[in-house]
């Protein structure tokens, strides 16, 4: 069993080591704060170049969806003016036949 001094002995030394931790991690954090202070300058100036790279983006994807559109209307057109001439071949041999006739 301890004794009574070590046991206040052991009670000195436990904040002691707490406060040196604190202390430990008060000064490590002060120190990234010191290195990552020049950073967030250099961040911040390329903030606007994101911005603008990001509206560029938002501009594009919207003429891509737009082409997109045209791209199907136009095969639809396609499509249309395949059956016409289909149509317009159909109704060209029925003349030839009935003048044939």
């Amino acid at each position: 069993m301890a004794s009574p001094g070590r046991r206040a002995c052991a009670a000195t030394r436990r904040p002691d080591k707490h406060q040196a931790k604190s202390e430990e991690i008060t000064e490590a954090l002060n120190s990234t704060a010191q290195l990552l202070e020049p950073l967030s300058f250099c961040v911040s100036n390329f903030l606007p170049k994101v911005q603008e790279v990001d509206d560029v983006a938002t501009k594009v994807a919207q003429v891509v969806a737009g082409e997109r559109a045209l791209v199907e209307e136009c095969g639809n057109l396609l499509y249309q003016a395949h059956n016409l001439q289909m149509r317009e071949y159909s109704l060209r041999i029925q003349r030839m036949q009935l003048k044939q006739q």
